[in-house]
């Protein structure tokens, strides 16, 4: 029976028992080894002839006679008590929060968070995959969409993301195809190899060598080196990569679709605007202006973008790092100055202090020290 806090009878029941059923609104009830649901004006949601009534997402599954049937939070029965088994279809992707998988002789299927049936139990098991599903039979791969439709039938050895919302690898043996999510699309060019490389990049490999796709499946750098890497995005919204052929690297703009640094490099690296490069050789660094070359002896132990119009360098004298700056055309430039009530300066350059009057003649010489000061 149900009373108030009072004490005073409300409703009288026959029920054995009579629990909350957590956020639903309703209560568990129980009779002879029984349990049903009613609401809470005790009107019968499920009759009492359940072994087992769970909360499933935003679901109810109830279970009788060893199988398990499915219903909304009204007892709307979305499916008869016919599945072996119903879980939450596991996935990280919010797309597939509340839908569900159903087992029927040892077959998997699904339904959506409408509780629709939108796959039959045939499959051996089910994967989310972005916005698709991995379905897998007889260890086959295939693709279905989000209301069932096949995609690829099972006859890949692996499918997978290439985690940049807008293709999948699909391998049958050792060829590895291009799929594009937004068409739909399965290219017919395969590859050794895929991977990405930037949300809108993907390396892929022939032979020994490699190239560059753009999501589409567009070849943006032929298949002729040993490695690719980006460099940097560019402010006219191209891309330079850095591309490794024999033993040397070179910078590849696929705007320009040609090699803008030429492959005779141990490494490059951006350093500002469309046209500044760092370059290095045997442990040294130079700076590099696409439109005249190398604008500074390769001499430098580190060289990077400081801000608008400074360059930080560093060189290795006598086993001592002295840091030092260049302006953008490669120029060695004092990195700090200090004017003094007399007019006289102090200036560092490279790790040295000297003193200098106004006409820049030299009255104190450079040497190196941790600073100085008037």
């Amino acid at each position: 029976d149900v009373y108030n806090p009072d004490g005073d009878l409300l409703i009288s029941t026959d029920y054995d028992e009579i629990e909350d059923f957590d956020d639903f609104e309703l209560y568990k009830v129980y009779k002879d080894n029984f349990i049903g649901l009613v609401n809470l004006q005790f009107e019968v949601v499920l009759p009492v002839v359940y072994s087992e009534i769970e909360i499933c997402g935003i679901f109810i599954i109830a279970k009788k006679d060893e199988q398990w049937g499915l219903f909304n939070k009204d007892g709307v029965v979305l499916s008869e008590t016919v599945f072996s088994e119903i879980e939450l279809f596991k996935s990280y992707d919010s797309n597939w929060k509340n839908w569900l998988l159903i087992k029927k002789d040892e077959k998997c299927g699904l339904y959506n968070d409408l509780g629709k049936l939108v796959v039959n139990p045939m499959y051996d098991s089910l994967t989310s995959c972005d916005e698709f599903v991995i379905t897998i039979l007889e260890e086959k791969q295939g693709l279905i969409n989000k209301e069932g439709l096949i995609l690829l039938e099972n006859q890949y050895d692996n499918i997978e993301s290439l985690r940049n919302g807008h293709n999948l690898k699909c391998q049958i043996e050792n060829k590895s195809y291009l799929f594009l999510n937004d068409t739909l699309l399965l290219l017919e060019q395969y590859y050794d190899s895929i991977e990405k490389l930037t949300n809108c990049h993907l390396t892929a490999k022939v032979g020994d060598h490699y190239g560059l796709l753009d999501i589409t499946g567009h070849l943006c750098i032929p298949f002729e080196y040993d490695q690719i890497d980006m460099i940097c995005h560019l402010d006219d919204d191209s891309y330079v990569f850095k591309c490794k052929k024999n033993g040397y690297v070179c910078a590849f703009d696929i705007q320009k679709q040609k090699e803008i640094i030429s492959a005779n490099y141990d490494d490059i690296k951006h350093i500002a605007g469309n046209d500044l490069y760092g370059v290095k050789s045997n442990d040294c660094w130079g700076l590099y202006k696409l439109d005249k070359g190398l604008i500074t002896n390769v001499k430098y132990s580190q060289i990077t973008f400081k801000n608008d119009d400074t360059i930080a360098v560093s060189i290795i004298e006598d086993g001592v790092v002295l840091q030092g700056h260049l302006d953008m055309n490669g120029n060695e430039v004092f990195s700090s100055e200090m004017k003094s009530e007399d007019g006289l300066y102090i200036k560092e350059f490279f790790g040295k202090w000297g003193v200098y009057n106004e006409k820049g003649d030299i009255l104190l010489p450079l040497e190196i020290m941790e600073s100085m000061s008037f």
